[in-house]
């Protein structure tokens, strides 16, 4: 096709040439004798050279994408978190109400206690019409005054200013404590030297010990020499007792055998030890003497029991017992005197001065406790406690006002002045939401509405609303709900109900029937924590905002038109609350005057491409050479 054709000669005269500027002539050439046959084949094919000039278009334009990609910019507007109130409104339609009767229902369940007026009694705004029986929310009420006064005098006493009389107090605690300390120090030095010098008791008596069990237990003395004494015990018994003399034997000569090595080791530890060794050398002999003095206890125990077991036997039979007999039994009951002797005073040194270690920790923490105590009246209290304190009595306050609430529901109120209807109350009956207490008749206007399920169950008796009126454009009142209604109506699948809301200011330009617009004060949460509602990211079931770790910095922080960051924020998770559509309540995972993302938007922008620079940078006229000025090519 001449189209084509025309590019496919451009193209090889190009490549003849070698360059744009090199053969330009030839380029014209080319291009007005193509131009002529091209203008003639689109006459004659309209249809297949539009299509022609698309594919181009098309073709030029995915080429350009190619060669100047675009990046997206992302821009930061940022915010801190404050502190403020958060009012959450539920907004309905109806109509004022042509009756002026309204059905009173009790606001929570339980016994009458006492009914306050009677049939055709004129009532006002307010006025309690019955009691419920409610000990327990009373208590409760009792119990949050009770923690708000607890909360507001620990904020007083943090508070309070230091005085002279504290100040000296507390020096003079620091001082004890290092006087103390100082004590204790030297009684711990006196421990280890009395811990020493109980070690240096214990192996003057410990050798002589171990002597003289191993000559009562394998010397030869009660034989004449032809065997171990502790085998003559065991033949002389074998034959009376034959299971107790050989376990007798066996147990005895074991327990020997284990006193025997753990002296041997103990005793050449002690050997190595010195005036001069290290404390920690000390306790450590202190633990490995006493268990060696316990296993040579047990030895020399087993041995005396043993012998003893002799000395029956043979008198039990009407034999006379070994004379060696008695006199190992006085020789080990001296030394197990001994050995309880050394056990109790090593042990004693080593409760001293685990003892007295546990006194010089417990006084350096008076002496850091009572130095921080100091710093705190001299400098005042941390920013931080008081803000926490401050915290603590405003939910403490919630607290209160949640439970006064609460009970408030127990008394049964007028809603607006008039004259009690109907009612349906005596002592001792059942009531709950359901059950219509009485009727009130008024003068004052009412505004009927119907509200979704999911708005319904916000709204509650006494919450505040303001009313418009298509008919009056200028005209706003205040009102209060008076009436929910326990039960819905259903139509179409959608469960509604009815709410009646009580003018408390009257306008005579309101009549009956006509449209009324209610902004109902479903909730007010006054000194939270908010965030503008566009900041809440929300994931699944888990809910964030956006907030740059750590926070930035520098004058285009304040900017209202954004910032750039070449790093992205951290998602932070929190609870949210309520919120006013423009703001949302945090109640937990930020802190007031954090930093955070308010929104975000992205931009494209062009880049420009090395290919792309290179051309702009070419100069001359088109296909021209930089500085060359080349030919323009008309086609």
């Amino acid at each position: 096709m001449p189209i084509l054709r025309c590019i496919m000669s451009v193209l090889e005269n190009l490549h003849k040439s070698g360059s744009f500027i090199m053969n330009p002539s030839s380029l014209l050439v080319s291009g007005r004798t193509y131009f002529s046959a091209t203008k003639k084949y689109a006459a004659a094919h309209k249809i297949r050279s539009i299509i022609i000039a698309i594919v181009v278009i098309a073709v030029c334009y995915w080429l350009w994408g190619v060669t100047h990609p675009a990046t997206t910019q992302t821009t930061y507007v940022l915010t801190t978190v404050k502190t403020g109130t958060i009012i959450s409104t539920v907004s309905g339609s109806g109509q004022v109400s042509p009756s002026n009767e309204v059905t009173i229902n009790p606001q929570a369940s339980g016994q009458v206690s006492e009914v306050l007026v009677k049939d055709g009694q004129q009532v006002t705004t307010g006025q309690p019409l019955a009691y419920i029986s409610a000990v327990g929310e009373y208590n409760a009420v009792q119990s949050a005054k009770a923690s708000l006064q607890s909360a507001q005098l620990s904020l007083q006493k943090l508070q309070e200013p230091a005085t002279t009389l504290s100040l000296a107090q507390d020096q003079d605690n620091i001082a004890k404590a290092q006087a103390s300390l100082v004590t204790d120090q030297t009684d711990l030095q006196n421990a280890y030297s009395t811990a020493y010098s109980d070690i240096v008791s214990t192996y003057l008596d410990f050798p002589s010990i171990q002597s003289q069990l191993q000559d009562i237990e394998t010397g030869t003395e009660a034989a004449k020499g032809s065997q171990w004494n502790l085998d003559f015990y065991e033949n002389a018994t074998i034959n009376w007792d034959n299971t107790d003399a050989l376990a007798g034997r066996t147990s005895t000569y074991a327990a020997y055998t284990t006193a025997v090595a753990s002296y041997d080791k103990a005793y050449a530890d002690y050997q190595l030890l010195t005036p001069s060794s290290a404390t920690s050398s000390v306790t450590a002999m202190i633990d490995e003497s006493y268990s060696s003095l316990q296993d040579m206890q047990n030895a020399l125990n087993a041995m005396n029991s043993y012998i003893q077991f002799y000395d029956n036997i043979i008198k039990n039979n009407n034999q006379t017992p070994n004379a060696e007999a008695a006199t190992s039994i006085t020789t080990l009951s001296s030394d197990i005197t001994k050995v309880d002797s050394h056990l109790s005073a090593l042990l004693s040194d080593k409760n001293q001065i685990a003892s007295t270690q546990q006194a010089i920790v417990n006084d350096a923490a008076s002496i850091s406790e009572g130095q921080d105590t100091l710093q705190q009246l001299q400098t005042g209290p941390d920013p931080l406690d008081i803000q926490s304190d401050q915290l603590n009595i405003q939910q403490q306050q919630d607290a209160l006002q949640q439970a006064e609430d609460n009970l408030a529901n127990y008394t049964i109120s007028a809603p607006f002045s008039g004259t009690i209807a109907d009612l349906n109350l005596n002592v001792g009956d059942t009531v709950s939401s359901g059950t219509n207490a009485a009727t009130l008749i008024t003068t004052q206007d009412l505004a009927d509405l119907s509200l979704n399920e999911v708005d319904a169950a916000k709204v509650a008796v006494g919450q505040q609303a303001t009313l418009t009126f298509d008919a009056i454009p200028n005209l706003t009142l205040t009102g209060s709900v008076v009436d929910v209604s326990p039960l819905g109506a259903v139509t179409s699948g959608v469960v509604s109900y009815a709410i009646k809301i009580g003018f408390t200011t009257q306008d005579p330009r309101v009549k009956a029937s006509m449209t009324v617009n209610a902004d109902i004060q479903a909730a007010v949460h006054s000194n939270v924590l908010t965030v503008p509602a566009a900041s809440i990211v929300t994931q699944g079931s888990a809910t964030y905002v956006r907030a740059f770790v750590p926070a930035l910095t520098g004058s285009a922080v304040t900017s209202t038109t954004g910032v750039v960051s070449a790093t992205a924020p951290q998602l932070i998770p929190v609870t949210i609350g309520i919120s006013d559509n423009t703001n949302t309540e945090i109640d937990s995972g930020l802190t007031s005057g954090q930093q955070i993302v308010s929104r975000s938007s992205s931009t494209g922008a062009a880049v420009t491409t090395t290919a792309a620079a290179a051309t702009s940078r070419a100069g001359g006229g088109g296909f021209g050479g930089g500085g060359g000025g080349g030919a323009a090519i008309r086609l």
